[in-house]
């Protein structure tokens, strides 16, 4: 996610979302997944990347997964 203006300093809260997709939420490999992760990673002042991927409960490696998601994001004081 890219802002539109930059931030003063990276002092702020993401909140992540994704919607249930039913335990049938699509992968990259084939398999259908059934316990999507969201996080985020590389906060900076002009914004922060997003990956969501499901590692079939543990049992395989993650795959990324392609999801719609919304997200939050607090200002906090300096």
């Amino acid at each position: 996610m890219t802002f539109t203006t930059a931030l003063p300093n990276t002092n702020y809260i993401i909140q992540l979302t994704i919607p249930d997709c039913g335990g049938d939420c699509p992968g990259n490999t084939g398999a259908n997944y059934d316990d999507p992760g969201i996080t985020y990673y590389t906060q900076t002042t002009g914004g922060f990347f997003v990956n969501i991927k499901d590692s079939d409960n543990g049992t395989n490696q993650g795959d990324d997964i392609d999801l719609d998601f919304m997200f939050t994001v607090i200002t906090l004081p300096n």
